[in-house]
């Protein structure tokens, strides 16, 4: 029998209960339950750094996440500055942003720290300044660099890029890749003058690819700066693969022709060392 205005009944609310949930409402492990959100962008982030650079399909696949989702997850990353997407290989790769948050662990690993007395003992040996640089998406990137003590000097900042075509370390790596890669990588970034030095051609960017792999380094004889030089070689890791590069940069004045001789001798050495370690 229904009931109706102030007469109406309800079911009575059930009590809150005061202190402590019950055991069912709390994970079953000792730590905390992981942030769903968050987990999955880390395991996207960490798929890209492993993978070298993947497509949608491939990272939702390996990552068990839905495409939809994983699609949101790498633009959230990508606005931060953690991944970006290569039109170049229609692929995400690690964004630039990743190299400074992952800045202080180079302190205490991977290639810097294998190489970081090398250099050292190298910039010492030639009174010049060092530097340590990777390819990424095409472009070079440094990531170390011991400076001289000489007021005029190369000064080249961590995270700086520039062209691989008109760098010393630029050239020596190229002059290793693949040729397919090679041509994908002038097509997108093309071959942009920057002094009446640089090598525009890439016939001529090609025959200089040879002379590269028969002496073991590479020049950049005043092709991106006038009045600067610098002597490169690559660094290979266990499997063969050039995977980076280190060079010997200065004023010309101070790289005339015999020191050239002696810089790239001093450079190629440094290279072998560290490539034993890698």
């Amino acid at each position: 029998m229904m009931r109706s205005g102030t007469d109406k009944t309800t079911e009575p609310k059930p009590k809150r209960r005061r202190g402590r949930p019950r055991k069912s409402e709390t994970p079953t492990d000792k730590t905390e339950a992981p942030v769903l959100a968050l987990d999955r962008g880390l395991r996207a982030l960490t798929y890209l750094a492993e993978s070298r650079g993947a497509t949608l399909a491939d990272i939702a696949d390996n990552t068990r996440t839905p495409v939809a989702t994983t699609y949101r997850i790498l633009k959230t990353l990508q606005a931060r500055g953690m991944a970006e997407y290569s039109e170049l290989t229609g692929r995400w790769v690690v964004g630039s942003h990743a190299f400074h948050v992952g800045n202080a662990y180079l302190d205490r690993s991977n290639i810097v720290e294998i190489a970081r007395a090398t250099l050292g003992a190298l910039a010492a040996s030639t009174g010049e300044t060092v530097n340590l640089a990777v390819e990424e998406d095409g472009n070079l990137v440094y990531v170390f660099q011991v400076e001289s003590n000489n007021p005029v000097r190369a000064i080249i900042k961590n995270g700086e890029t520039c062209y691989l075509h008109s760098s010393g370390i630029g050239k020596a790596l190229m002059a290793y890749m693949d040729g397919f890669k090679v041509d994908q990588i002038l097509t997108a970034r093309g071959l942009p003058k920057h002094t009446h030095k640089t090598i525009t051609s890439r016939d001529a960017l090609r025959a200089e690819f040879e002379s590269i792999r028969q002496q073991g380094w590479a020049i950049d004889d005043e092709e991106r700066f006038i009045g600067m030089r610098c002597v490169a070689a690559p660094l290979f890791n266990s499997f063969g693969n050039a995977i980076a590069g280190i060079s010997i940069s200065g004023p010309t004045a101070r790289f005339s022709d015999g020191e050239i001789s002696a810089f790239s001798m001093a450079v190629t050495n440094s290279a072998r060392l560290i490539s034993e370690k890698l």
